[in-house]
């Protein structure tokens, strides 16, 4: 598979980068999926937390695999063995949404929108990188990634995202009659990181 072209965003100093790339697509059919106990308008997701390995969705997982490894080159400049540690689908029928959440235990996160009519991805701050520095109300002009606690990523089919899994992030309802799919993957490091003279060597 050909390199990807990334659309890199700093969100409050985060690397977030988007690519369009058609990948192979998951049967969704096979799989049982769960969802919120107390909140009927939230994301179904599979119960299998490892879709990926399955032996039917190895090219999807070696498609997501090699648009990660790019990630880690081109946009975070890094050398370390990054390793899938998870996987599932979710699915947003409509006027569902994928609540507000971060990934604990996670270096980045991806995810692939396999079918999207409608609801854009976001992402949250408890503070404006502005308010950060000086906690005002201040007179917005218009939003910006210094004075916004909140960011916008506008996605269609075939869209990937990856970004820092500790970042929250969340998905608007879906307003279409379409269902919304997406295949989602965590990463970490894997290996040794640091170096003994720096007395920071980790085996991971």
């Amino acid at each position: 598979m050909d390199n990807v072209n990334f659309d890199v965003v700093p969100v409050w100093g985060n690397a977030v980068a988007t690519t369009n790339r058609k990948f192979d697509k998951i049967d969704v059919s096979k799989y049982e999926y769960r969802g919120a106990h107390d909140d009927e308008t939230a994301a179904q997701t599979s119960k299998n937390v490892y879709v990926l390995d399955e032996p039917e969705n190895y090219y999807l997982k070696m498609q997501m695999n090699q648009v990660v490894e790019q990630y880690r080159d081109e946009v975070l400049g890094i050398g370390n063995k990054l390793e899938m540690t998870s996987s599932w689908i979710s699915i947003n029928k409509k006027g569902h949404s994928h609540k507000q959440h971060k990934h604990k235990g996670v270096f980045i996160s991806a995810v692939y929108y396999q079918q999207v009519e409608s609801g854009r991805l976001y992402f949250l701050e408890n503070k404006s990188m502005l308010e950060k520095v000086h906690f005002l109300d201040y007179d917005i002009k218009h939003w910006t990634l210094f004075n916004s606690p909140r960011w916008n990523i506008d996605v269609k089919p075939n869209d990937m995202v990856i970004f820092p899994g500790d970042l929250v992030h969340g998905t608007e309802p879906n307003e279409s009659d379409t269902d919304r799919i997406v295949v989602g993957a965590n990463y970490f490091i894997r290996g040794i990181t640091g170096k003994d003279e720096n007395v920071t060597r980790l085996v991971l």
